[in-house]
This record gives structure tokens, C-alpha cells and sequence, in this order.
């Protein structure tokens, strides 16, 4: 991932807090905990199958009407589908589009590529005929990747054609996307409903994932929307960004669909070790409920008070007499359980409970708890997979973690977020209880080190940096001074240079016994326990350590220190970091010794990792390893590298006692997904040995099995779900799986005129296959799941292109406009037909008259604007009435004609006397002559003026080229106004003299007119103008005179 240097991603913190002063993390709010990723993973499969048959209304963004909002990689909200906008509020053009490629921009591309570079396109359901996209990297991007605006985004998806869901109550979203964003915690993504036209809006979040991070590609969520939509009759939505400066967003296939009758949905729930807490009514609220750390010490715990839920009926029908139940398990086996009831609740009504442990609960011990919330309902549940909850918790020996150790999801370093300086570190916070808290006052807490697991899969580049000794750790616990505000380092390990051998392994770090490792009474308080990166490569990358997010721990270890914990920026990973603790005190409980031999059926394997009653140890070089527990039945999991998980049961009854452990090899079985033409499908879902697998654009994903037989389920929104077997015995192998497009789904289409008459033989065009309507209008066509392009053509009729979406067996009925014939007459003022003239209409083709000087076109009823053209002629139109018959119109067109002017002065030609016709100035050349080209049939007024002279008259109806001779004699001069212009040239400062009131025009040569004035006697003049020729026109009583002007 690229650093991006304004991060500043906040996550809220949650624990498991015991008793008023137990660990518990500092400055805590409280935040929302997810079901367990087993139990998600199991319903993503089920939502995928229901959506697929029970869907009211289904967008896929084809490109066949989408493509045409994306011109060369830029947005053209203007072409946008009937229904749909295309908004940006802060109005700067950075709006969704269309594509099939990936979103860009600097911080977005492929690293080491050009910004303009796409990354990976959207891998949803039908994402090979496009989705949505909103590129804020690309936005605020430069054309060069020099430089990036940092501008915030405010744009939204939106479907404004009314949706009515009256004869539906209950209703859920469906869609596909994946974002990445940054940097606010405030910004978020949102689905919103209008029921009033768009005046006002309503929705939630659907952000799936923190700052930083991608949801998954492609991540298919349901929200359940039934008191924002359910019974309404006309209903709008959108998808709207608000406030983000990077990355993107993708969105894909979204539908409303309709839910099973009976589901009860858990959305967030309380353990309460402090005190009986009621939480909220309002579930939406980040801050009612959490989870909390993996493992604690045994000598830190607490009573549990009460159990909170919040519960969403997710169903279609009221749900009754709703139980909420709670087990405690111990090492698997239940050790307490509670319930208490809730009312009735309807579809989409969310809902919590409060249930008090009338004694308090004390844990037993050391050992792995999990708490199983779940509900019970009078019409019990078809769904069982999203109605209950498990959150694990490890009471140890001496460790403390936020998350569970035993499983790696991923990898974590400082260099995924914002910083890649030496002294970067992950780390998490914690409040540490005084001692006395569980002993007397002389007992003591001693800070032993940190544990932490560093990835495998390395980079090359910090591999190098390993093997060269240039990369290392140090263990530091920082505590709150209280008087500074600040934190102050405790204790500081030396620096752990790592290897080779330790990648892919735990490395433990330890603090100096002569550090300040002791906490005694009165030192307890917040405390920040950080891992500290040394070493970066050439690539710019530090080690990666291994990260679990499946607990969904609320506060997570993923804290990235800059310097010190006082400039520490919050994020959403949670690295796999343990304190280890020691306690002046011994537990109360005898521990018996359990010996694990771990082989592969013949020989021993060392490094073999034993889990079980909330420790782990790893095998030696025989294959042995020892780990002490009381009395009890502890299930256990054996991992190693290269083997299948080993999980069984050990038995401890006061004496030591041993349990062998045969693993077997595991093999690599990757599944490829097509469909029927042999093209990937990329999102299909894969559900196997408990485990849910999602292919990719290539149509593959794969997992680890051991030898024997296994019984898998592939599903995929609009295909037939497909169920086989597959058997791994001794070697990788590549399943191929074929799925097969949902049919038959059969579309009706009746295809009428607008008199809802049926029209036999139109023919229908349908997946390139042709089909031909029967005399009732009526053809049937099997049809995919999705959208599909359809075209409608009958002899008569205008061509119907449109889509149609396909979610369950229809009817679809066309409706064809006839056509009839428009014919457009051209001809001149004397009614004689002219050949090639061009003629439009409405946009349609233009097209060229013939010998009788006409043009035809099919047209539907309506009203038709035509207009006409040719070289010589002055362009007309006309406007043409179509209403159920054929209909003509015709345009006459007029020339154009040359008026020349023949100016003399007693028979000998005058040179620049001024002309004024059609508003414009012309002056007659050194033959007396000046010419003009003007459209015939209208009558045109002049003024010729010369010196003394002048002549007004008007050209009738004109209709021919006209030459006008003037012969200025001495009787002319009479009506001739003589003023004065000086200076003349002028810079556009001058004087105009006149004998009394006159009015004054000043043109441009091209006789448009530049200043107008009323002057009385003599009046100064300021022209700004540019330089050129200008002609002062003035008027007094029934004289003119005009004085051509110079400005220079």
C-alpha cells in the first residue's frame, strides 16, 4: 500500500473491562462487534442463493446503457439512463462512471506505475459488462502525477425513476462493490431513500471496512430496508460519497429483494464486567456495545454482571415472544446458560435486551471461554446462521493480547499505513490494575516481554534486509504520567535482531531484568505496549507481522506509533502482539503435566504448535511437547506448516497424562469457475469444509486439504447453484466447474400499436437469436438472469431498441409507432422545384432533393421542423403536423442577390461616397462603384451620401442582381448636412460640430454600431474602440450627413 501523508484513520477502542480496575484498554469508547467470520462466511453463501430467486427490481450497470457515461476515461453524466443522474454537489465534474477497468490516480495505480495506470477492476457478480465507479485518487490527481489537490468529494448515484413497493412490507438491498478510503473518520459512504421526490433523504452507512483497508473484491452486502422503503409508492435512492479525499468506490448489481419469512438477525451485543449497564434503544449508536481482548492473565479476572443484545428482525413476517439466550462454554463444555425475553418485533424492527446474572458470574479458571448468544422465536427461523454470536476469550497463564494468536489473517507492518521511519512501531493500549487487586498489598505484576509473529512471505527486498542484520525489533512498554499529559517510556528491551528462522515463527522479546519491569501497588494505570521496527529496504518496506481481524476485537492492536506513543495514529489492523506478564502469586488450582507427541504416522515433526486451555506450546526435535493444566476436558488444535489441522479432546484427572497426534499432509485443490461459453466467473462462491472461497477475475480460488473426500457447493447470483465432490489423495489438483445461466426463465413478449392491436410478424431480436411474433402478437423467449438487449422491428413501425431485466419468469409488452410518409416540397419564390438542396429535420439523416425538388422520410405522429438549404439561396423552414396519415410540407426558398451602386457627380464617378443599406456602410471604389449581396423578397431602404449630396430611397421586393446609378447634380446638395470631425485621423478623441440638436451614430466598417449619441451644437468624444475605419452617421430634421473616421 502507498503511504499517504495526511492519514489520520481513527478506530473506537472496546474490551472486556473486569471489575472496576481490571485490564481493560485506556480512554476507552465502546464500538460495534461483529458476529463470528465462520458464521458471516456461512451466510454470505445463503444470501447469494436467496437473492438470486427472490429479487423486485435488479440493476447490473450493463454497458450496452451505461457505457455512454464514460467518454475516454472521463465522466459524461449527461448520458446517463432514463431514471438515472449522475450528481456531483460541489459541481466540479468529478462524478460516478461507467467502466470495465480498474480505478487510478496517484494513490491508487499499481505501485511503481503511472498514476494513469488502473488497478483491479471490480471482480463483482457481472462486472464483465462494467459497474459504477467514483475515482477520487483520479480526481484530485494532476495529468502529469506531479501533484494531488487533497480536494473533499461530495457525489451520489442516483435513481430518481420511482420504484413502487406497495404490495411490498418487507425489503432488502443487495449489492456488490469494493472501496478504499482516507482520511476522516467522519467521511462515509451511504445508501439513501427519498419517498417525497427528492426533497429529503434517509439511509445508514455502507461502509464495509476502516480507512485503508478494502472490504473485499468483491464484498456483497444486505441491509434490510424495510421501514425506509416497505409500502411505498414511489421511491428514490441513491449511493452518496460524502467528504473523502482518496481512494474509490465500486458498485455492482445492486437489487431489492424479498426475505424469507422468519429471520432473526443479531446486529451488535454487551458483555458487562463493570456494572449492570443498559444500553441505548438505538443500535445504530458505534458506542452501545463491544467486544474486547482475546487473552487475559487469570489473576486479573472478574465477575460478569449482565449480557445485553440488540436484535433486528430480518425477515418478511412479525416475529413473537423473542428469546434472547446466552451459554457460557468452558474448554467446549457449557458452564452456565441465561435467557430472557424481548416483545414482538416486525419486519425490520430492531430491538435490545437487557439480561442481569441474578448472582454475578466468576469465571472457574484458566481455560477458552466462549459466549453463544442466540435467539429463539415462536415461529422459529429459516435462516440459523445470522441469529446467534460467539466471542472467544482465553483466561492464561501470564499473557494478555487483543487477539486470538493461534490464527493469522494477514500481515501488518508500520509501512501499510503512513510511516516508513525507524521508530515506527504497532502497539496497543491498556489500563493495568494495581496488584493489590487480587492479593495483598506486597504483591506484584512483573512486565516479563512481548511475543509477536512474523509473516511468511516476505519480500525479497526485506529478506535481503534480514539476512544482512540490518533488521530488528524492541519490546516497549510506555505508562501515562498523569501530571504531563504525556506518556513516558517504562521499559525498553534491547534491540532483537532477527534471521531468516524466524520468519514464519513467534519470536519472543524480552525485557532486561535490570529494566523498571515491576508494576506494585499504586503504579497501575493507562499503559501503551509497543513492538518498534528498526530497518527499512530498498523498497521502502519494513518486516510484515502477522494480523488476526476474525475477532473483531473493538480495540485493536493496530496502532502505529510515529515517535512515541504521543504521536500515535489510530488504524483498523490488529497485529498479533502478546504481553507477557508475571504475578507474584501462584494459582490456586493444581496443574497436571499433558504430554503431546505429534509425528506424521511415522515420524516425528517438530515446530508443531499445541493449542489447548488457552495456552501454546511447540513441539521439540521429538516431536514432544508439555503443557501443565488442572482438572477438566480440553479440546485441542495441533498446526503446523504443510499439515491439516489436527483438533481432538484431552482428558485431565489428577495425574499427569499423554496424547499422541498424527497429522497428514496437506495438498492444494484450486477450483475454476466458467460459465457455459467458457469465461471466468469471477465472485462465485465456493462453500467447503466449512470454509467459503471467492473467486477472482481469472474464475479461480483454492485451499489446503488433507486426503479424502469432500463435498462442496458453488453458487453465483443468476446461475443455477451446482453441488459435487472432490477427493484429495496425494497431490494438488484443479477442479473445473461449469455453472449453468438460471433458466428456464421465460419472457412473454406481446408486441401491439398504440391501439393495443397485436402485430403479427414483427420480429424480435433476443441473445442474436431472431424470433417472429404470431398472430396474436405474443412470442416467448428463455432468457438469462439479468438484463438483456432486445430489439422489435415490423414492417410499418418504428424500430424499438430496449433492455430488459430478468429476474423471474415476465411479461413484457412493446408498443410500436407507426410510421408514415413525410414529404418536403423545396422550391423557389416562382414555384419552380429545386434539385439538391439540403433539407434536416429534427436531427434525423439530412438529405438532398431530387429533380422535383423533394425528400421523403418515415416518421411518427408528431410535430416536425424542417428546414432547407442551398448554395444561392437564403436558408427556410417549415413546420409539418404528423398526426396518423401521411403529411407534406413545402419551403420556398429565396436568393440571394448583388446590389451595385454607380455613384457619379455630374457623370464622372465619385470615389468614396458612403452607402447605408441593411445597416451596413459601403463606399463606392475609384469607378464610383460599391456592391452588396442581399436576400431577395424583402425591400430594402439606402442613403447615399457624397460630400453636399444626398439621396434616401427603397428597394422594392427584391428579387434580381440591381444596379442603382446615381448622378449627384447641384440641385442634391440641399439635403446634404454638412458637420465637422476633427482631429481626423484620431487616436478616439475628437470633436463633432453640428449647427443645433442632431442625432449621432458611430459604426464600424461592417456597419455595426459602436456608439449612439444626442448632441447640441459641438460635443466631445471619447471612442474606445480598436483602430480602424468608422463612419459618423448624424441626422438633423430631413438631413443626413455621414463623415468617414480614421482611429489610430
Amino acid at each position: 500500500m502507498r503511504k499517504f501523508t495526511i492519514l489520520l484513520a481513527m478506530v473506537a477502542f472496546a474490551t472486556f473491562a473486569f471489575g472496576q480496575k481490571g485490564f481493560m484498554p485506556a480512554k476507552t469508547s465502546f464500538s460495534k462487534a461483529d458476529p463470528t467470520a465462520v458464521a458471516n462466511k456461512r451466510q454470505q453463501v445463503k444470501e447469494d442463493i436467496k437473492s438470486s430467486r427472490n429479487v423486485i427490481w435488479y440493476e447490473d450497470f450493463n454497458g450496452a446503457t451505461w457505457s455512454g457515461t464514460s467518454v475516454q476515461g472521463e465522466p459524461a453524466p449527461q448520458n446517463a439512463p432514463e431514471g438515472w443522474e449522475l450528481v456531483d454537489f460541489n459541481e466540479r465534474g468529478w462524478h460516478f462512471r461507467w467502466d470495465t477497468v480498474g480505478p487510478s490516480g496517484m494513490y491508487t495505480s499499481p505501485l511503481g506505475e503511472d498514476c494513469n495506470e488502473p488497478n483491479d477492476p471490480l471482480f463483482s457478480t457481472t462486472g464483465h459488462n462494467g459497474f459504477m465507479m467514483l475515482e477520487l485518487d483520479d480526481f484530485n490527481t494532476s495529468a502529469d502525477c506531479s501533484t494531488f489537490a487533497g480536494l473533499t468529494q461530495n457525489a451520489a448515484l442516483v435513481y430518481n425513476g420511482g420504484l413502487d413497493f406497495t404490495d411490498h412490507q418487507a425489503v432488502h438491498l443487495v449489492f456488490e462493490q469494493t472501496h478504499r478510503f482516507c482520511c476522516s473518520p467522519s467521511d462515509d459512504i451511504y445508501f439513501e431513500v427519498s419517498t417525497d421526490q427528492g426533497d429529503t433523504w434517509e439511509g445508514f452507512s455502507v461502509r464495509e471496512a476502516p480507512n485503508n483497508y478494502t472490504p473485499g473484491n468483491a464484498f456483497v452486502g444486505e441491509y434490510d430496508i424495510s421501514t425506509l422503503v416497505g409500502g411505498e409508492s414511489d421511491v428514490w435512492f441513491r449511493f452518496h460519497l460524502q467528504g473523502y479525499i482518496v481512494y474509490h468506490w465500486e458498485i455492482d448489481d445492486v437489487r431489492f429483494v424479498k426475505p424469507i419469512d422468519n429471520d432473526m438477525r443479531i446486529e451488535d451485543y454487551w458483555n458487562d464486567y463493570i456494572v449492570d449497564f443498559e444500553p441505548s434503544v438505538d443500535i445504530e449508536d458505534d458506542n452501545d456495545f463491544y467486544g474486547g481482548f482475546y487473552s487475559y492473565p487469570w489473576f486479573v479476572i472478574q465477575d460478569f454482571e449482565s449480557f445485553s443484545l440488540a436484535l433486528q428482525n430480518y425477515g418478511g413476517v412479525t416475529q413473537n415472544n423473542i428469546v434472547h439466550n446466552v451459554e457460557v462454554k468452558r474448554n467446549g463444555a457449557i458452564i452456565e446458560s441465561y435467557n430472557t425475553s424481548i416483545a414482538s418485533a416486525a419486519p425490520g424492527i430492531k430491538d435490545t435486551t437487557e439480561l442481569d446474572i441474578p448472582d454475578s458470574l466468576m469465571l472457574p479458571g484458566k481455560g477458552v471461554y466462549e459466549f453463544v448468544h442466540y435467539s429463539t422465536t415462536d415461529e422459529g427461523d429459516e435462516n440459523d446462521d445470522n441469529n446467534w454470536v460467539s466471542r472467544e476469550m482465553a483466561i492464561t497463564d501470564s499473557t494478555l493480547s487483543p487477539v486470538d494468536m493461534t490464527t493469522v489473517t494477514g500481515a501488518a507492518a508500520p509501512t501499510d499505513w503512513a510511516d516508513v521511519n525507524d521508530g515506527a512501531g504497532l502497539a496497543f493500549e491498556v489500563e493495568i490494575p494495581d496488584p493489590s487487586l487480587h492479593g495483598t498489598a506486597s504483591d506484584e505484576m512483573t512486565l516479563k516481554g512481548l511475543r509477536v509473529y512474523v509473516r511468511d512471505n516476505q519480500r525479497d527486498h526485506v529478506e535481503d534486509m534480514i539476512n544482512a542484520g540490518a533488521a530488528s525489533f524492541e519490546a516497549q512498554v510506555w505508562v501515562y504520567n498523569t501530571a504531563t499529559e504525556e506518556y513516558d517510556l517504562k521499559v525498553s528491551s534491547a534491540p532483537y535482531t532477527l534471521t531468516i528462522d524466524d520468519i514464519g515463527s513467534f519470536v519472543r522479546i524480552d525485557f532486561p531484568e535490570a529494566g523498571d519491569r515491576t508494576i506494585s501497588e499504586g503504579d497501575g494505570g493507562d499503559y501503551f505496549i509497543n513492538l518498534k521496527f528498526n530497518g527499512m529496504s530498498s523498497g521502502g518496506r519494513m518486516v510484515n507481522v502477522g494480523e488476526n481481524d476474525s475477532q473483531k476485537a473493538g480495540l485493536t492492536a493496530g496502532y502505529l506509533v510515529l515517535t512515541d506513543p504521543n504521536g500515535t495514529v489510530y488504524l483498523g489492523k490488529q497485529a498479533m502482539i502478546e504481553l507477557i506478564v508475571d504475578y507474584t502469586a501462584a494459582y490456586p488450582s493444581t496443574e497436571y503435566d499433558a504430554t503431546f507427541t505429534v509425528d506424521d504416522g511415522a515420524n516425528p515433526i517438530e515446530g508443531a504448535t499445541v493449542y489447548v486451555g488457552g495456552k501454546s506450546a511447540s513441539t521439540d526435535v521429538n516431536g514432544e511437547v508439555t503443557i501443565a493444566l488442572e482438572n477438566g476436558s480440553y479440546p485441542y488444535t495441533v498446526v503446523e506448516d504443510g499439515y491439516g489441522d489436527v483438533e481432538g479432546t484431552i482428558e485431565v484427572a489428577g495425574a499427569a497424562v499423554s496424547e499422541t497426534v498424527s497429522m497428514s499432509v496437506e495438498y492444494m485443490t484450486y477450483f475454476e469457475v466458467t460459465n457455459e461459453a467458457g469465461s471466468y466467473l469471477s465472485n462465485a462462491k465456493i462453500a467447503i469444509n466449512e470454509e467459503t472461497l471467492s473467486t477472482g477475475a481469472d474464475g479461480v480460488d483454492s485451499l489446503a486439504l488433507v486426503n479424502g473426500s469432500y463435498d462442496y457447493m458453488v453458487s453465483l447470483l443468476g446461475y443455477d447453484t451446482l453441488t459435487g465432490s472432490v477427493t484429495v489423495a496425494d497431490a494438488e489438483q484443479t477442479v473445473e466447474i461449469q455453472l449453468t445461466q438460471s433458466m428456464p426463465y421465460t419472457v412473454d413478449f406481446t408486441v401491439t400499436d398504440l391501439e393495443a392491436t397485436p402485430i403479427e410478424g414483427a420480429t424480435l431480436t433476443f441473445g442474436g437469436t431472431d424470433y417472429t411474433t404470431d398472430a396474436s402478437g405474443l412470442v416467448s423467449v428463455s432468457a438469462p438472469f439479468g438484463s438483456s438487449v432486445y430489439t422489435v422491428a415490423a414492417t410499418g413501425y418504428q424500430t424499438f431498441v430496449g433492455s430488459v431485466v430478468v429476474t423471474e419468469s415476465m411479461q413484457k409488452t412493446v408498443e410500436l409507432n407507426p410510421l408514415h410518409m413525410l414529404t418536403i416540397n423545396v422550391e423557389d419564390a416562382a414555384g419552380t422545384a429545386i434539385e439538391g438542396a439540403t433539407v434536416t429535420i429534427d436531427g434525423m439523416d439530412a438529405q438532398t432533393t431530387d429533380a422535383s425538388g423533394l425528400v421523403t422520410y418515415e416518421v411518427i405522429d408528431g410535430t416536425y421542423e424542417a428546414t432547407a438549404s442551398m448554395e444561392g439561396y437564403v436558408d427556410n423552414s417549415t413546420t409539418v403536423e404528423v398526426a396518423g396519415a401521411d403529411a407534406s410540407g413545402t419551403i420556398t426558398l429565396t436568393g440571394v442577390y448583388t446590389v451595385t451602386f454607380e455613384v457619379q457627380e455630374d457623370e464622372v464617378p465619385v470615389q468614396n461616397a458612403n452607402i447605408e443599406i441593411n445597416n451596413t456602410f459601403i463606399a463606392t471604389d475609384v469607378d464610383g462603384i460599391a456592391t452588396i449581396d442581399l436576400d431577395g423578397g424583402q425591400a430594402y431602404p439606402y442613403s447615399v451620401i457624397y460630400s453636399t449630396y444626398s439621396e434616401n430611397d427603397t428597394i422594392d421586393n427584391l428579387s434580381a442582381d440591381t444596379t442603382i446609378t446615381i448622378n449627384f447634380t447641384g440641385i442634391y446638395g440641399v439635403n446634404a448636412l454638412q458637420f465637422d470631425v476633427y482631429p481626423n485621423p484620431t487616436s478616439g478623441q475628437f470633436t463633432i460640430e453640428a449647427q443645433g440638436q442632431a442625432n449621432v451614430t458611430i459604426m464600424n466598417a461592417a456597419g455595426k454600431v459602436v456608439e449612439t449619441m444626442v448632441i447640441n451644437g459641438t460635443q466631445q468624444v471619447n471612442l474606445n474602440v480598436a483602430s480602424g475605419v468608422y463612419f459618423v452617421r448624424m441626422k438633423e430634421a430631413d438631413k443626413v450627413g455621414v463623415q468617414r473616421l480614421i482611429v489610430e
